[in-house]
């Protein structure tokens, strides 16, 4: 059939041609559209007041196209389509109850809810709330006694739902006992509204699956489940030599996956103690492993592990236990109850003696009114205004200590103040703003315009944001608020050595204070949290290193790696997948090397293909075979062992790709 008009339907410049053509209809559309193809979709947005005039406006807009399809000799057709209001039908209004969703339902609930709180805890029933979600606590030696004490906290409740016209639907409200007796004796479930509550073998609150012997098994478990499902979702991107890279597949385990493994760690640490605990993490942490590397299937974990400078999973978990717990502590939340899980704090305090002092952390802190400016941006022009009174102040961090510097010729200020080896150059830089204001206020300064001059812009982000978690930051807020009261102070940023007297002379003061010797025993001022998060995280790196160098397995990788080097690790992330593989191949021996080929029965023979003298292994082919020995001089030169090779891994990858035997 002869074409004389329109493209022809499957025609390679048809969807294109008619993408020219029909971008015109926009100039006669007056209300929002998305155009795909031959598919136009006009839409708008109103109120249910507005119906009718949305209507007419779309009703106006269709007629529209009509007229310029008929225009060009086109033809819509209504059967193809479609009319649709997306929305409620109607407005509906709420005479009680929170409506779900809204910004203020969360807040007028717990004010609500706060009263039964506060009566079962007054009738000495434990009792935690979150949100809608209550925990009645009820302990005891014998099983009757506790279902009669729960039954009588259950009245409690009961009593007030009826006064506040409320209901709890009796089979979402679950019974578990915490106990190891395996003979409960004779014992009467309690109700609830009438209906007898189950008593169920575990439960699910927050995140965390309690079974009744606090064994901690199924919550594991279903974490490793719900991280399945995840990676696999992720591996479908990932091929051996294609897909995401390793760096970011590192990533998406380290910031995703691996979080929900670890959540509420706090409380079931102890599990990863066991050995069969730790298997299982292994396991589930190996599967990473391949997907990053692209490994043979025989390809040990823990080396691996050791190669890319990954903590073995029950090692990070007890970290994120200990982290927690010493955060908790720091706020005053954590009870001293005597329960095993506490017992982390005792294991860190042995490693870490400093743990036990005071921490610069607290409990957030609102700041809504400030008697000061802050000025983020350089000015060169205000530090000569003849009104104010300059003060710099800087702070310094060497091996031999910490310390402040504050100058000010207006004021006659020369100060160096030390403040001990465990602080960092943010503590020391708010000090310095700290010892400024004290200064300001110990002189009865007043009636002033006072520019407090810092080069760290950490510190004024931090005293210019609204909330703080930080001691010093917070005391340094009061100080000045209180200098604000009779002075108009501002902190002003300055780049540090620009060549400005008042700053390099600040700086001098911070390195004189630096080394000189804090009077009082360390630390002089509270630890600061990151300096307690890392010697954490020192400490799973040693146990880590220890792991290691005590393995009996992986003999070719622990002569190619005797250490752990976090530098190595650096450089093979950032590697490409088929580079990735081919030093993992060399540093374990699980690759295409005929002696590995041979036990696996996939060759057969073991000696090498170059030389036909000896077993063909990874440390063969790097130190000795002599048919490659040219390859080897060219690519490798003076590097005689193995620990140098791998510290080369460029090199490394030029002579495996010259020989060609990997891929």
């Amino acid at each position: 059939m002869e074409l004389t008009a329109g493209v022809p339907q499957g025609g390679v410049l048809s969807p294109l041609l008619f993408s020219v053509f029909i971008i015109n209809v926009s100039r006669v559309i007056t209300s929002p559209f998305h155009l795909y193809a031959d598919d136009l979709q006009i839409y708008r947005h109103f109120k249910l007041t507005e119906l009718h005039e949305a209507i007419e406006t779309l009703n106006s807009d269709l007629a529209a196209v009509q007229v310029w399809a008929k225009s060009f000799g086109l033809l819509v057709n209504p059967a193809k389509s479609q009319a649709i209001i997306i929305g409620s039908s109607r407005l509906r209004s709420s005479p009680k109850g929170c409506p779900q969703g809204g910004v203020l339902s969360p807040l007028l609930w717990n004010l609500v809810v706060n009263d039964l709180i506060s009566l079962l805890n007054d009738n000495r029933y434990y009792t935690i709330g979150y949100a809608d979600d209550l925990v009645i606590l009820v302990t005891g030696k014998f099983t009757s006694t506790l279902c009669e004490l729960t039954q009588t906290a259950l009245l409690l409740v009961e009593r007030w739902c009826e006064e506040h016209n409320l209901s709890i639907n009796p089979n979402k409200t679950e019974l578990v006992m915490f106990t190891n007796k395996r003979d409960l004796g004779n014992y009467t479930l309690p109700k609830l509204f009438i209906s007898t509550l189950n008593l169920t073998s575990e439960v699910k609150y927050l995140g965390v699956i309690l079974d009744n012997k606090l064994s901690w098994s199924k919550h594991i478990e279903n974490k490793l489940n719900k991280a399945s499902i995840i990676f696999w979702q992720c591996r479908r991107m990932i091929g051996k030599s294609w897909g995401l890279t390793p760096k970011l597949t590192l990533w998406l385990y380290t910031a995703v996956i691996r979080p929900m493994i670890s959540y509420g760690a706090v409380v079931w640490w102890r599990r990863t103690l066991l050995t069969t605990t730790q298997s299982k993490l292994q396991s589930w942490q190996r599967l990473v492993c391949m997907a990053i590397t692209g490994g043979m299937r025989t390809t040990p974990t823990t080396a691996m592990e050791a190669m890319l400078n990954i903590l073995p999973l029950h090692l990070f978990i007890q970290q994120e236990a200990a982290t927690t717990a010493v955060r908790l502590k720091t706020h005053k939340l954590l009870c001293s109850t005597g329960t095993p899980h506490i017992k982390i704090l005792e294991d860190i305090a042995k490693d870490i003696p400093f743990m036990e002092a005071p921490n610069d952390g607290i409990q957030i802190k609102y700041i809504f009114d400030k008697k000061y400016k802050i000025q983020l941006e350089e000015d060169s022009r205000v530090a000569s205004i003849g009104r104010d009174l300059s003060i710099f102040t800087d702070g310094s961090k060497t091996k031999t200590g910490s310390g402040s510097g504050i100058f000010s010729e207006d004021l006659n200020i020369n100060i160096s103040l030390p403040i001990g080896t465990y602080s960092t150059v943010f503590q020391a830089e708010c000090l310095g703003i700290l010892e400024a204001a004290r200064t300001i206020g110990r002189r009865n300064v007043k009636d002033s315009h006072i520019r407090i001059l810092s080069d760290s812009m950490s510190v004024l982000q931090a005293l210019d944001s609204n909330s703080t978690t930080s001691g010093i930051i917070y005391e340094c807020h009061n100080t000045l608020m209180q200098v604000g009261e009779n002075n108009d102070i501002t902190l002003q940023w300055i780049k540090g050595h620009n060549n400005t007297r008042g700053n390099d002379k600040a700086d001098e003061l911070a390195r004189r204070g630096s080394s000189m010797t804090a009077i009082g025993a360390e630390p002089i001022i509270p630890l600061p949290s990151c300096w307690l998060k890392g010697q954490i995280r020192q400490r799973m790196k040693h146990k880590h290193i220890t792991l290691w160098s005590e393995i009996e397995d992986c003999r070719q990788a622990k002569l190619a790696l005797p250490e752990i080097d976090t530098k190595l690790a650096r450089i093979l992330i950032n590697l490409d997948r088929r580079q990735l593989r081919l030093i993992t191949a060399a540093l374990t021996g699980h690759g295409p090397y005929n002696k590995h080929l041979f036990n696996m029965g996939i060759t057969d023979s073991p000696l090498c293909r170059a030389c036909m003298g000896t077993e063909e292994t990874a440390t063969h082919v790097l130190l000795y075979c002599p048919g490659v020995a040219a390859y080897r001089a060219q690519h490798l030169g003076t590097l005689k062992t193995l620990p140098e090779i791998f510290k080369k891994p460029k090199k490394l990858l030029k002579f495996l790709e010259e020989l060609g035997w990997q891929e």
